[in-house]
């Protein structure tokens, strides 16, 4: 499989990673595979020229003419399309990509059309594959050595002088250019790269689904789960638990119906985000269940909830015209375990919800 193919088919997506995210990816590895053809079809187009220069006063390139000026045709062309419609739609950069290999295989055997049988097949393994192969620097220096001292010991004894001494030069000039586009743009660095940045985009999808809600986009239960372990080795004294429900959601549901319940969900969501702004350690741990984790004192989380009071008296939508949340808070000072901590957050909470229920409790439907 050739390199854009690998890079383009080779991720493996998690099954509920969406269909835009998996487009988001493959397009930026598209866009890096754009800059690589670039960069290849221009060092080969160097070469070509050079060589179409060196037909002018060496007799041994000039018999080679067509198919230097055939590859640089060719390489020109895949430049062309790389440069000028590629940039908004990236489908036509494997063609590109294709073209510039074939143009680089295609001179090889255009050349060594002009050597005898015994040296086609010597000069095509010998010349052309060690170039095509683009690896890491110091592998792409081996085995180019390699190869010129293969080259040297059978090609001296199979062609005759004058072909030997310009193929041996050719070997030595597409080595050089070889050397150097292993260095700057070698297979293993350049998926590395690409691979990094498709890794880190893929991996914040991961983490979205993992450890967020894809309801509300707040944290989940994993991500609390993950948080209240860090917290039992070394709880800091400054801390403080805000459980939170909302009240009255199997009503709505039963009454109104679960899209006004999950009008109600994300509503509550939002309030509490903005209520509680001062912290992104805000979790959905249940159906109508939410906690709050906040740097500060048990005064600094009273003041939030009243915040989130007026805020949620003044939340409308389309099926309720305000959000009651219970919340119930406590902070770490006098504790020793985070459980303890959420434990009693979690007791104040369901006192205040009783009283609601006792209190207050009312239909939310718009009038």
């Amino acid at each position: 499989m050739d390199l854009l193919s690998k890079l383009t088919e080779g991720l493996r997506f998690p099954a509920d990673v969406a269909d835009e995210d998996k487009a988001i990816i493959r397009d930026q590895i598209m866009r890096d595979n754009r800059r690589f053809v670039i960069i290849w079809a221009s060092a080969q187009s160097v070469y070509w020229v050079l060589d179409l220069i060196l037909a002018k006063y060496k007799h041994d390139f000039y018999l080679c003419r067509n198919a230097y000026a055939g590859a640089l045709a060719v390489c020109l062309a895949a430049l062309l399309i790389t440069l000028l419609f590629t940039r908004k739609g990236l489908k036509l950069v494997p063609l590109a990509a294709v073209m510039t290999e074939t143009a680089l295989l295609g001179a090889g055997i255009g050349i060594a059309c002009y050597q005898d049988t015994r040296t086609i097949v010597l000069f095509a393994a010998v010349l052309i594959v060690p170039v095509m192969y683009v690896s890491r620097t110091a592998a792409t220096v081996a085995l180019l050595v390699i190869n010129a001292i293969v080259f040297v010991i059978i090609g001296s004894r199979v062609m005759s002088p004058e072909p030997y001494s310009w193929s041996l030069l050719n070997l030595v000039i597409f080595s050089s250019v070889g050397v150097l586009i292993g260095h700057f743009v070698d297979t293993s660095r350049f998926e590395r790269y690409v691979y990094a940045r498709s890794a880190e985009k893929l991996a914040d999808i991961q983490r979205r689904y993992a450890y967020y809600d894809q309801m509300t986009g707040l944290k989940n239960r994993r991500a609390y789960a993950e948080r209240i372990a860090s917290l039992g080795a070394d709880l800091p004294k400054d801390l403080c638990v805000i459980m939170a429900d909302i009240n009255g959601l199997k009503t709505t549901n039963d009454t109104i119906g679960h899209e006004a319940g999950d009008e109600l969900i994300t509503g509550a969501a939002e309030c509490l985000r903005q209520a509680f702004s001062c912290t992104d350690e805000v979790y959905r741990i249940g159906g109508d269940e939410f906690c709050v984790i906040m740097k500060g004192s048990e005064e600094d989380a009273q003041k939030c909830i009243g915040r989130l009071e007026e805020i949620t008296a003044k939340r409308k939508g389309r099926y309720i015209e305000c959000i009651s949340i219970s919340c119930g808070a406590e902070s770490a000072e006098g504790h020793d375990s985070i459980e303890t901590v959420v434990k009693e957050a979690d007791r104040r909470m369901y006192e205040i919800k009783n009283r609601y229920y006792i209190t207050s409790g009312k239909d939310r439907r718009k009038r």
